[in-house]
């Protein structure tokens, strides 16, 4: 009976927290911000090839600016987190350390992505950011749905 009450207080409390934050504005604060650091990091690198003073340390302020907004935004391993929190009883210490080790493995990912797709076949911006989109992106959506269903 206590478990019962338990789960209907945390889920009310869950469903009240949710309608008063409105996750649709800050998904689309999340993507302007995400657009002014891209402008950010491109006006560094044309400073950085023009050989501009500072145009380093810049490039990497708005780089790790943008790492920060975007994380904020859907996906990323939270619901996966998430899920694993709420349906084990595994401790947070855990779930913590679980999170930063995917965000870890995400980011490294992402820059051997870009270094090899830029150096090694010599694809563009645009044809880089197709693949990642149609072909990677849904790959990994299967693998999360993947993870959820064997945790069901």
């Amino acid at each position: 009976m206590r478990v019962a009450l338990f789960l209907i207080a945390t889920v009310s409390v869950a469903l009240f927290a949710i309608n008063l934050v409105d996750l649709g504005r800050i998904a689309l604060w999340a993507m302007e911000a995400q657009r002014g650091f891209q402008n950010q990091m491109a006006g560094a690198i044309r400073a950085l090839k023009a050989g501009e003073v500072g145009a380093y340390a810049a490039l990497l302020s708005a780089t790790a600016a943008y790492g920060f907004v975007h994380a904020l935004g859907p996906g990323h391993g939270k619901y996966l987190v998430g899920g694993v929190g709420l349906g084990t009883s595994v401790s947070a210490r855990k779930l913590i350390g679980l999170a930063t080790a995917s965000s870890l493995a995400q980011s490294l990912w992402a820059i051997v992505l870009v270094f090899g797709g830029f150096s090694l076949v010599e694809v563009s911006a645009r044809q880089l950011t197709v693949l990642a989109e149609e072909y990677l992106a849904p790959i990994s959506y299967l693998a999360i749905a993947g993870v959820g269903l064997l945790l069901v």
